[in-house]
């Protein structure tokens, strides 16, 4: 039988926030718990195995005992395994087809990983033979699409592929008697036709917009062919897609070194963004850029923007909590999306092993009709998986590289399995891939920011229940 000690390690925890208000979290059962100074001394000591004859006296072991018996009676986490390969005669479900409809740009974004993959083969619309058989294919082998997406290059400059895709797919769901997807589109938002805007309309396609901040901050990076910005197009067609979808409306917006010198703040960039467009949870992220970019900034600029993006998280949990507890979305406030599923992991206390969607969630078909785990690695042969057109999709999910995928999970990566924020993290492994050029090698500064991320989530709600 194991011993108390025994049973206290054997539960994982770990120590946050010493310094002003420290805390105990088991990341295995998102259990949280305060700890006054005495708990702090003896957690610390326990997990350390420091005076583990201690350990027995009558007020430690009272500690030990009633942490074990908290953490226990807690549910057990939930972790379920994300893959498009199913066993057979299980009913199968695609989450999301990506069709990437061209490979060519209207701008010329300064932190544009496509430049190195996608964009440097020959320009390139996906055609209707193509779109047809990809969308083909996934019915044969799946019940469901549950999601049609759309993206580039840029997918504005292709509206009749994108036309042809919600077509077709609806058509076949239909006589298949499937249920049909839902459509999206990630967009620079520069130029949206008046064909596009009906398909849009016709479709209910959800847009994402791409919007850096203010036009000072926005121009700087999100730049045309010529140089100019494009911030006050795009922000034109957002506030016309809005007028009539407020609720679907999304933007995502990029962080870098550049903007770092307009003095934006990443918390001003949040309340800018929900102001001027609506959108009180925009996906805000730092750009993943390779070692030497331009835009990548010095350590101490590095540093200056991991303390700004905490008091995001900070002000994001916050106004969460606000809202929560006034029963009234107008009683928040912006939050960060990552902050947002963060806590509703938390919440929910269930997780998917899988590191991230590619190749667990989504398939992508490329302008030449190359299959990929995701749109981060189109263009680059290292993860081609097959062709849409020659190859059959059993043998394409059945790929080296997707085998590959698969078995890269939180609970096999040397780096994520001893993490204690790895069932509320969003990794992506094209991230890891161009900062590491490994799938399975993390991007640490990601890493980093994640686990002082969940860290001040932790903090704001244990102060939000004393």
């Amino acid at each position: 039988m194991k011993s108390l000690l025994e049973q206290f390690l054997a539960l994982d925890l770990v120590v946050l926030g010493e310094q002003d208000a420290p805390l105990l979290f088991c990341p295995e059962r998102l259990v949280l718990m305060r700890l006054s100074p005495d708990g702090l001394r003896i957690a610390k000591a326990a997990l350390s195995r420091e005076a583990e004859a201690e350990m027995e006296s009558e007020g430690v072991a009272g500690f030990l005992r009633a942490t074990v018996d908290c953490v226990l009676r807690a549910p057990k986490l939930e972790t379920f395994r994300s893959s498009l390969v199913g066993e057979p005669g299980r009913r199968r479900v695609l989450p999301k087809l990506v069709l990437m409809v061209n490979n060519y740009c209207n701008l010329q974004c300064r932190y544009c990983y496509e430049k190195e993959t996608a964009l440097k083969h020959p320009a390139r619309c996906l055609g209707r033979r193509a779109i047809r058989t990809a969308i083909d294919r996934c019915y044969e082998f799946f019940e469901t699409i549950e999601t049609l997406m759309f993206i580039g290059g840029e997918p504005s400059l292709s509206e009749e592929a994108i036309e042809e895709g919600c077509e077709y797919c609806v058509s076949e769901a239909v006589r298949l008697g499937r249920r049909t997807p839902r459509f999206g589109m990630i967009t620079n938002g520069v130029r949206i036709s008046e064909l596009l805007y009906a398909v849009i309309e016709r479709f209910g396609i959800q847009l994402t917009f791409s919007v850096d901040g203010p036009k000072a901050t926005h121009d700087l990076v999100r730049i045309r062919k010529d140089g100019t910005g494009s911030y006050d197009a795009v922000s034109l067609n957002i506030k016309r897609y809005a007028e009539a979808h407020a609720e679907s409306v999304s933007i995502e917006s990029t962080v870098t070194g550049a903007q770092a010198d307009g003095g934006l703040s990443v918390s001003q960039r949040l309340n800018f963004i929900a102001e001027e467009f609506g959108v009180v949870a925009p996906h805000i992220t730092v750009a993943c850029l390779p070692e030497g970019h331009a835009l990548r900034g010095a350590d101490a600029d590095s540093a200056a923007l991991d303390e700004e993006f905490q008091d995001a998280v900070e002000m994001s949990a916050t106004n969460i909590l606000d809202e929560l507890a006034e029963g009234d979305a107008a009683a928040g406030g912006p939050r960060l999306n990552c902050v947002e599923e963060m806590m509703r992991a938390l919440a929910k206390r269930s997780a998917t092993t899988a590191m991230c969607s590619a190749g667990t969630a989504q398939l992508v078909v490329d302008a030449h009709a190359d299959v990929y785990p995701c749109w981060m690695f189109a263009g680059n042969t290292r993860f081609r998986m097959g062709n849409i057109l020659t190859d059959d999709l059993g043998q394409i999910l059945g790929s080296d590289v997707m085998a590959e995928v698969i078995a890269n999970t939180r609970v096999t990566n040397i780096n994520c399995s001893s993490c204690y924020a790895r069932f509320v993290c969003h990794a992506c492994i094209g991230n890891n891939y161009i900062r590491t050029g490994s799938i399975g090698e993390m991007d640490y500064a990601f890493c980093d920011r994640t686990r002082q991320s969940l860290g001040t989530v932790l903090r704001v709600m244990a102060g939000a229940r004393m």
